[in-house]
């Protein structure tokens, strides 16, 4: 692969990876409509602590957007992503 193939391709895989995160965390929001007896989510108050990730290059960018949108609703909550390996 030249350079430019070996960029799309990296690309690509990053779009593959986003969209099956998005898919499983679909599934996971949507857990009420598979079992009527778990009570669909409700946000509580008072949620505070650390979130730490730190894995591949590939998913510090979807790991970092999930985080800002978790400390929107969550501002009390840390969240911290990194890179290794």
């Amino acid at each position: 692969l030249d350079k430019e193939e070996h960029q799309y391709d990296q690309t690509d895989n990053l779009s593959r990876r986003f969209e099956l995160l998005c898919r499983c965390s679909s599934l996971f929001s949507n857990a009420g409509r598979f079992d009527r007896g778990i009570p669909s989510y409700a946000m509580v108050r008072g949620v505070s602590g650390n979130i730490s990730s730190v894995g591949s290059e590939t998913m510090n960018n979807p790991m970092t957007l999930w985080c800002g949108g978790f400390i929107k609703h969550y501002p009390s909550a840390k969240c911290q992503t990194g890179v290794k390996g």
